[in-house]
């Protein structure tokens, strides 16, 4: 369970939880609301539920519809092609990319993640930007 939760969060973009858990402690209202698109419980955390109790008492109105979207958000119909890009390219270069070239980096992506049109220039560029290590041509 705890796999696929932490596979959510990547696929949708989110991060890894225990960061996200970090930041909401440090009061951060974004890191909650990311959060709340995987993980409805996060609402009885104690520290969204006094993040909570706070703006009912003020009234602010925009956090509470925020987080009412964020509860709705289904992480399991929408995750972005984009983020499931960078999550595949993240495990393609933790688990054999010495041994790949841009091309078969392509190809297996296309297989995953319905990447069709073959860019490679812009494929290497955000892979360097990743942080990966260098790929051969």
């Amino acid at each position: 369970m705890a796999c696929l939760h932490t596979l959510l969060f990547n696929l949708n973009g989110l991060g890894h939880p225990e960061i996200l858990l970090k930041r909401i402690r440090e009061g951060d209202d974004k890191a909650l609301f990311n959060f709340a698109k995987v993980d409805k419980t996060i609402v009885t955390h104690k520290y969204a539920r006094r993040r909570i109790r706070l703006a009912q008492i003020s009234g602010d109105h925009k956090f509470l519809r925020r987080l009412g979207n964020a509860i709705a958000y289904d992480p399991r119909k929408r995750p972005f092609k984009f983020h499931r890009r960078n999550y595949f390219m993240g495990m393609i270069a933790i688990l054999a990319t010495e041994h790949l070239t841009i091309n078969e980096v392509d190809e297996i992506l296309r297989e995953a993640c319905d990447h069709v049109e073959p860019d490679l220039d812009t494929l290497r560029k955000a892979w360097n930007r990743a942080g990966l290590h260098k790929i051969a041509p």
